[in-house]
């Protein structure tokens, strides 16, 4: 039978694939860094670590240092604790405001770096491209 932090994790990675975040569930092993987060999950384009634990559970010592170089400058990287599948969307919910923050706060000059567009306007020779010769 399935520990509870196991059933925790199944209800994340549902919730998570639902919203169409990547995600992967890292295995512990001789093989492998410590203290990795136990989700990796791609979301909007972001790097986000997920821990999870039970509600009484603990970060270790390892897991703390890991989680400090993920977000560290540099690396930007988001990584909680996590105790339940709501906590876990409600990153995601944080996330998509964060996004939609940067798409009104840009608004205003993501026209001008628009380099396709730039692209295009040089491309098109004057007069049409047709001179009729």
């Amino acid at each position: 039978m399935a520990g509870p932090e196991t059933r925790i994790v199944a209800s994340i990675k549902k919730e998570l694939k639902a919203r169409g975040a990547f995600t992967f569930k890292v295995h512990g092993n001789e093989h492998m860094m410590a203290g990795l987060p136990d989700l990796v999950v791609c979301y909007r384009g972001l790097f986000i670590g997920f821990e999870v634990k039970t509600p009484v559970g603990v970060v270790s010592a390892v897991q703390e240092y890991v989680h400090k170089q993920i977000r560290s400058p540099g690396a930007d990287g988001i990584v909680e604790v996590v105790t339940s599948a709501a906590e876990a969307v409600a990153v995601l919910n944080a996330v998509d405001g964060y996004i939609a923050w940067i798409h009104r706060a840009t608004a205003p000059i993501r026209g001008r770096l628009d380099i396709r567009r730039d692209r295009k306007k040089k491309a098109t020779p004057k007069g049409g491209g047709n001179s009729g010769n």
